[in-house]
C-alpha cells in the first residue's frame, strides 16, 4: 500500500475574502487573484494607525518572501514608529488597479487621506502602491511591496 501511495502534497492559496474564481498553474498565477490579494495587502500596508499598524504588519510578513523578509520587517518597524510619534493615521481608497502579469504583479492606484491626531491634513495625496508576487512549490508570497509612480507604476524605484 505504502509503494502506490500518492506522495503529492496540494496546497489550497485561498485570499482572505474570495470575490471571484482563480487558477494556478506552473509558476504563474490568475490576474484574479492577483487582485483579490494584492489588494488585502495594501489595504493592510496602506490604511493604519497606530493602534492598527504592529499588527497589520504583521499579517503582511506572513506572507512574505524569505528574501525580502528582512527589509521589509526593518522598513515597517520604522514606519511604525514614526507613524506612532506622529500620532498619524492613513486611509487608502483605491481608484485604480493595475495587473502586470507577465511579471505578477498588481498596482492600486488612488487617494490618501492623512490624519495628524484628530486633524484631517486637507488635500489626499494620489499614491501607488506595488504588489510582486512569486508563485513556487505551491506557495505565494510577496517578493515586492512599495509605493510606485502614478504614471508608470511597475517601472523600477528610483534610487534615493
Amino acid at each position: 500500500g505504502f509503494v502506490t501511495m500518492d506522495k503529492s502534497v496540494r496546497t489550497v492559496l485561498v485570499p482572505p475574502e474570495i470575490t471571484k474564481t482563480f487558477w494556478v498553474d506552473g509558476k504563474r498565477i490568475s490576474p484574479e487573484y492577483l487582485e483579490q490579494m494584492g489588494q488585502y495587502i495594501v489595504m493592510q500596508y496602506a490604511s493604519v494607525t497606530p493602534a492598527s499598524i504592529e499588527a497589520q504588519n504583521q499579517n503582511i510578513l506572513k506572507y512574505v518572501h524569505p528574501s525580502v523578509y528582512g527589509e521589509l520587517d526593518v522598513r515597517f518597524k520604522a514606519g511604525a514608529q514614526k507613524l506612532k510619534t506622529e500620532s498619524m493615521s492613513r486611509f487608502f481608497f483605491p481608484k485604480e488597479i493595475r495587473l502586470a502579469e507577465r511579471s505578477q504583479a498588481v498596482a492600486f492606484i488612488g487617494a490618501v487621506e492623512t490624519w495628524i491626531g484628530d486633524k484631517k491634513v486637507p488635500t489626499p495625496e494620489m499614491k501607488a502602491y506595488v504588489v510582486g508576487f512569486e508563485y513556487r512549490d505551491g506557495r505565494v508570497s510577496i517578493k515586492e511591496l512599495r509605493e510606485g509612480d502614478l504614471q508608470n507604476p511597475f517601472a523600477p524605484p528610483k534610487a534615493s
